[in-house]
């Protein structure tokens, strides 16, 4: 995930900064943050889709940061825009870039929990991880790197673009940990990651690598039932 802070006081982008750091660690999150001191500093980096969260103040030198805002909403309607500001008074106007938030300055650690949860869509795609063990060293994985998971005798084996990683540690354990986010138990030894489905035929997952994953009899109905349910969603969204 990328999170981008965009205010042109220096001490708010490094408190903001710091805090945010402190509740991605607690979180078990991992993210990317990218400041800026201008708008027109953001927008010349501003990419659709580049940033999943970015934190927006209103009152700035130079183009305001509801200007920023409303350029940005034209061309990308999925990023989630926190505003911070240090007066109540745009409240109402939050609304015509369908901000996902409305900070208050000085930043606390309890409204910015409050906005990142207003976020959780973009949280869970983005930026959860799961911490395990590998060779005796802690690796921390994001959620959304794993392609899927294969058990291996008494290991298991996550696949991801670019590498694969083994722990000791049983199949079961691993799908409580990867609970809740898009991941399916599609047979005895594996669990596949649909963000990276390209297609369900009738034994198998097709990832986007080419790669194909087993589905077995019995976690068939329940495998289908997901992926009709996630691309769905998907399409809709």
């Amino acid at each position: 995930m990328r999170i981008a802070i965009c205010d042109d006081i220096k001490g708010d982008v490094v408190h903001l900064h710091e805090l945010l750091k402190e509740y991605l660690y607690t979180n078990s999150l991992d993210a990317d943050i990218d400041t800026f001191e201008s708008g027109e500093a953001l927008l010349s980096a501003f990419e659709p889709g580049k940033y999943q969260i970015i934190f927006q103040d209103i009152y700035m030198n130079g183009m305001t940061g509801m200007e920023v805002a409303e350029q940005i909403r034209e061309t990308d309607k999925d990023v989630a825009i926190i505003l911070t500001t240090a007066s109540l008074e745009h409240g109402i106007a939050s609304y015509k870039v369908n901000a996902a938030y409305y900070i208050v300055k000085p930043v606390e650690q309890t409204n910015l929990t409050q906005g990142m949860a207003r976020c959780h869509e973009h949280v869970n795609q983005y930026a959860k991880v799961i911490e395990i063990m590998e060779n005796r060293q802690s690796v921390r994985l994001r959620l959304r790197d794993i392609f899927y998971v294969e058990s291996q005798k008494r290991a298991c084996v996550f696949q991801t673009a670019t590498e694969e990683i083994k722990t000791n540690s049983s199949m079961d354990k691993i799908a409580g940990q990867l609970n809740g986010f898009p991941f399916v138990r599609c047979h005895r030894s594996f669990i596949v990651n649909l963000l990276h489905v390209a297609d369900m035929l009738n034994q198998d997952f097709v990832m986007e690598s080419g790669a194909k994953v087993p589905i077995s009899k019995s976690c068939h109905a329940a495998a289908k039932k997901a992926f009709k349910e996630f691309f769905r969603a998907k399409m809709m969204g």
